[in-house]
């Protein structure tokens, strides 16, 4: 993020006449760095998260990238995110029950009302341990 970027923050006062109005105060945000909010989720893959070809299903991957990137996110924040749009998700090789799937995100950009965030997801056989990972998706 920026170095000048502000947060808000209510304030409650007494008005004139015994009215309460509320006004926003700023206070200045240090910059955070992009591991500030790094993010790594697992899923170990079994037959519940296959699709008709036997492959762990697209949706499955895409749910595991969400909460990666939405965790990365409200870290970084410190309040709550959600996602507004994904401008790309990318699915390289297939993955196959058994497998475990890790998703790496980070924030990449931050402004003052949203921020984008990058998610790896590789793959490795759950039995093979030393196994060098698999890049399967990016979003």
């Amino acid at each position: 993020s920026g170095g000048s970027e502000r947060s808000g923050m209510a304030v409650t006062v007494q008005g004139e006449a015994g009215r309460i109005t509320t006004r926003l105060a700023f206070r200045a945000m240090e910059p955070r760095p992009p591991s500030y909010g790094r993010v790594s989720l697992s899923l170990l893959a079994g037959q519940t998260h296959v699709n008709l070809l036997g492959n762990i299903h697209g949706g499955e991957v895409m749910r595991l990238v969400d909460s990666a990137a939405g965790a990365a996110a409200g870290r970084h924040s410190g309040g709550p995110a959600v996602t507004a749009a994904m401008d790309e998700m990318a699915f390289l090789p297939p993955v196959h029950a058994g497998d475990i799937l890790r998703a790496e995100a980070q924030v990449n950009w931050a402004g003052r009302t949203s921020m984008e965030v990058g998610v790896r997801v590789e793959t490795e056989p759950w039995n093979m341990a030393g196994t060098e990972p698999v890049h399967v998706a990016s979003a």
